[in-house]
C-alpha cells in the first residue's frame, strides 16, 4: 500500500548517491583517531571528553557573543551539522572495542559453542557516563539514608550531580522539555526509591558485577590457551582488554549531544524571553511551539499558531504506539502487531530470560517509583528511564 501510495515519488528518485568531501573528511578521520586509540587506549577517555568540551565551549562563547534573534538562531542551525560531526568523531574512541567484541564473539562460538560468557565481560564497564550517573544516585541514597534527610534541590549534593547530569531529561531528544537542572523531581524520585531499599546493599552489587567481568575473563582466557593455545589466548586477553577500556565510551556521543542539545535549549529560551517583552508570545517556553520561520516571517503576535502547536502537541502525545520509520512523506509506518482482546499490552521484552513478579505498569517516568524487583511495562522509553 506505502509503495502503491508513493509510485511516482519513489519511481523519480535517482540511484546515484552524492558523497560529500566533508563526511569523507570525517571519515578519514574517524580511522586515524581509530588507528590512535589502539595505540594509546589509556587516552581515549580524556580525548572523547575533551573533543566534546572544545566543541561546547567554542559554540557557548559564539552565543554569548550574538546580541539579536537572527544571529542566535543561525548559530543554533550551525550548530547541530558540527555537533553531529563530534559525536561521529568520538566513535572513534571506542571502534576498537567494537571490532574486539565481535571478533570475541566468534572465538567463544568457536571454542565454547556460544558467547554466552561475552554478556557477563561488558557489563559494569569503566568510562561509561550512564554507569557513573548510576552510581552517584546509588552513592548519595546511601549517604540520605544515614543522615536520615530527605533529598532537596538546594542539597550541596545534588547540586553537584546537577552540574554533571542535570543536562538529562525525560525524553531528552525534545529540546521543549524540561531538563534535570530546572526540575530535579525525577532525580529525587529515584534517589528516594533506592532509599526505601537497601542502596548499600544495591552499590555492594553493583560492584560485584565488576568482578564477576574479571573473573569471566580469566575463565575464557584459560579455555581458549586449553583449547586453542598461548597465541590464541593472548589475542583474547587483548581483545578484552580493549572492550573493558574502550567499550563504555559507547555512551559518550549521546551524552554530549544531550549537553549540546541543552544549551541550544538555553539559547532558544533567551529568544522566548525577547519575544515575551515584544508581546508576541505569553511564556518563554512557548518559543518550542513555534518555528523559526513563524520568528523570522513577521513581527506578528504567535498566540494563535502557540495555541494551535500545543493542541497537536498534546495530541501526539497521547499515541503511544512508535512507529517502525518515518516516510520522507511523513507516512508512518507501523509493525504487525498480534490481536488481543484491547484489555493487555502487547509488545516485546527488552531482557532475556524467565522472571515472576509485580508489574508496575508506567507511562511517565517522572513522578514514578519502581521498587526492586517489579516488572517495568510501558509502551515505550528513551535513555533518561535508565
Amino acid at each position: 500500500a506505502f509503495l502503491g501510495r508513493n509510485r511516482i515519488e519513489i519511481a523519480s528518485r535517482k540511484s546515484r548517491v552524492k558523497i560529500h568531501f566533508g563526511f569523507i573528511k570525517s571519515y578519514m578521520s574517524v580511522i586515524a583517531r581509530m588507528v590512535w586509540t589502539l595505540f594509546k587506549p589509556q587516552k581515549a577517555e580524556k580525548k572523547a571528553i575533551s573533543l566534546a568540551d572544545e566543541f561546547l565551549k567554542k559554540l557557548r562563547n559564539n552565543f554569548n557573543k550574538a546580541t539579536s534573534i537572527d544571529e542566535r538562531i543561525t548559530l543554533i542551525e550551525d550548530a547541530m551539522p558540527g555537533l553531529t560531526i563530534t559525536a561521529l568523531l568520538q566513535c572513534a574512541y571506542f571502534g576498537p572495542a567494537l571490532l574486539s567484541e565481535r571478533f570475541l564473539s566468534g572465538r567463544l562460538k568457536k571454542v565454547m559453542g556460544n558467547d554466552e560468557l561475552l554478556s557477563s565481560v561488558i557489563q559494569a564497564l569503566p568510562n561509561n557516563p550512564t554507569t557513573k550517573m548510576g552510581l552517584k544516585l546509588v552513592e548519595m541514597a546511601i549517604e540520605y539514608k544515614k543522615s536520615k534527610k530527605t533529598p532537596k534541590p538546594e542539597d550541596p549534593h545534588l547540586k553537584a550531580f546537577l552540574r554533571e547530569f542535570g543536562h538529562h531529561a525525560n525524553t531528552e531528544i525534545d529540546l521543549g522539555m524540561e531538563r534535570w537542572h530546572e526540575d530535579p523531581t525525577y532525580a529525587i524520585n529515584i534517589i528516594e526509591s533506592y532509599m526505601e531499599d537497601d542502596p548499600e546493599a544495591l552499590l555492594e552489587k553493583l560492584k560485584q558485577h565488576e568482578h564477576i567481568a574479571k573473573d569471566t575473563a580469566k575463565k575464557i582466557i584459560k579455555e581458549i590457551k586449553k583449547k586453542e593455545g598461548k597465541f590464541r589466548a593472548w589475542v583474547a586477553k587483548k581483545e578484552i582488554f580493549y572492550i573493558r577500556r574502550l567499550l563504555g565510551l559507547r555512551e559518550r556521543p549521546k551524552f554530549d549531544i544531550i549537553r549540546g542539545f541543552t544549551l541550544m535549549r538555553e539559547v532558544l529560551q533567551t529568544i522566548g524571553d525577547e519575544l515575551v517583552e515584544q508581546k508576541r508570545i505569553r511564556h518563554r517556553n512557548d518559543i518550542f511551539h513555534v518555528s523559526f520561520k513563524d520568528i523570522q516571517g513577521s513581527d506578528a503576535p504567535l498566540f494563535k499558531t502557540v495555541e494551535k502547536n500545543k493542541e497537536e502537541y498534546e495530541k501526539q502525545k497521547k499515541i503511544k504506539t512508535i512507529p517502525r520509520f518515518i516516510a520522507n512523506t511523513g507516512e508512518c509506518i507501523y509493525s504487525v502487531t498480534s490481536d488481543d482482546d484491547g484489555d493487555g499490552l502487547a509488545g516485546v521484552p527488552i531482557s532475556p530470560g524467565v522472571y515472576e513478579g509485580i508489574v508496575n505498569v508506567i507511562h511517565e517516568p517522572k513522578n514514578a517509583k519502581l521498587k526492586q524487583g517489579e516488572i517495568l511495562v510501558t509502551h515505550s522509553t528513551d535513555p533518561s528511564w535508565t
